[in-house]
């Protein structure tokens, strides 16, 4: 249920992204029990953290997250927005006075500030603070606090619009407004310190690598496992449903090479299609269901924890994703394994000459 829960979420804040243009570069989880998010967007980076924690019933707690981003535009002094007083406060009246006049400013008035940790209700705390502004030698550091939005939109909303829209509005309005000295923040933020780490670490901004053509590799790696659950080749009537209910319609010429997943009402991941470049995903435990897809080249890491469970894959930019075991999970698992030793040692000659690798002595 924990594992549900937080795939769930992962999978709404990344769908919240998209609704309001934020690409996705990458989803960190390696800190267990913080989940952070990479954006670009209008504003630049935009970094996203929030915390999970299991409730008693192994249920997801989420405490409350965090959008930071560092503006290219002036702030002479700390600034922070106060829900209780519906206004900014600093120690530059006239920055405090700006801020209070900007239309964001309205809107963040309207807002509920309120964290609730599960679905249905329980109240985490009300914000002291809502919104901050430092100024630091490159720019200005906004800080805006994870807005739900309401207690029933809690496995969706992050309040990526409204950090959007008060971002560009302070960048904007301060475009030509003064640099203070480095500050600190008015009030600590659970995740600035991380947010400044990861906002300025250039390696996890590079983007991934090219999506090879890994055709002849996932034919040879898949024919032994195939069955009623990994088909290979041409796809049936009853398969090519899962097909079409997997591939976003600017993919649905794409060549086929397989199927793998059954397309069980109870299962996780409802199907995984393969093509030479992607594998695209179909999970129905989000309400009306979602894709997702991946380059084959994105896949570090693959594992199962027992046959008749899903397998997971590692990605570099959405991190740990279910896949269909097919009820020979580690057989799966071991067949991804080999396929990323496969891209490790060949690299680029898959985007030369996909056909020519040679699996020989990596299985």
């Amino acid at each position: 249920m924990y594992f549900k829960e937080r795939l769930d979420r992962k999978f709404g804040v990344i769908a919240e992204a998209e609704r309001f243009g934020a690409a996705l570069v990458a989803v960190n989880e390696e800190r267990g029990e913080v989940a952070e998010y990479l954006f670009r967007n209008g504003t630049g980076r935009h970094f996203y953290a929030e915390g999970h924690s299991k409730g008693p019933m192994d249920g997801l707690h989420v405490h409350p997250g965090e959008h930071h981003a560092i503006l290219p535009c002036g702030a002479p002094a700390p600034a922070a927005f106060l829900p209780a007083q519906g206004s900014w406060c600093s120690s530059d009246a006239m920055l405090a006075r700006t801020l209070d006049q900007l239309e964001g400013t309205l809107a963040l008035r309207r807002l509920n500030w309120n964290w609730y940790t599960t679905r249905g209700g329980r109240s985490y705390y009300p914000a002291k603070w809502g919104v901050q502004l430092r100024p630091l030698a490159s720019g200005a550091h906004l800080i805006v606090r994870g807005i739900q939005g309401g207690v029933f939109d809690v496995t969706t909303v992050v309040g990526i619009s409204s950090f959007l829209r008060i971002a560009w509005a302070i960048q904007s309005a301060l475009h030509n407004a003064p640099l203070g000295a480095p500050a600190h923040e008015s009030y600590p933020s659970a995740f600035g310190e991380l947010a400044y780490q990861r906002l300025y670490d250039e390696v996890r901004w590079i983007d991934t690598a090219p999506a090879y053509d890994v055709a002849s590799a996932l034919n040879s790696l898949f024919s032994p496992l195939a069955g009623d659950e990994v088909t290979l080749g041409e796809v049936s009537a009853k398969r090519a449903k899962l097909v079409r209910e997997a591939l976003p319609a600017s993919e649905m010429n794409a060549r086929i090479l397989g199927v793998l997943g059954s397309g069980g009402a109870l299962q996780l991941t409802k199907a995984l299609v393969l093509t030479p470049t992607h594998g695209f995903l179909r999970y129905e435990f989000v309400e009306g269901g979602v894709r997702r897809s991946f380059p084959w080249s994105d896949v570090i890491a693959a594992d199962a924890a027992s046959d008749e469970g899903d397998v997971f894959l590692l990605c570099k930019r959405l991190g740990w994703i279910p896949i269909p075991g097919c009820g020979r999970a580690r057989e799966v698992a071991n067949a991804f394994q080999t396929l990323i030793a496969i891209m490790q040692q060949f690299g680029q000659a898959f985007s030369d000459q996909p056909a020519e690798v040679d699996m020989v002595g990596l299985t």
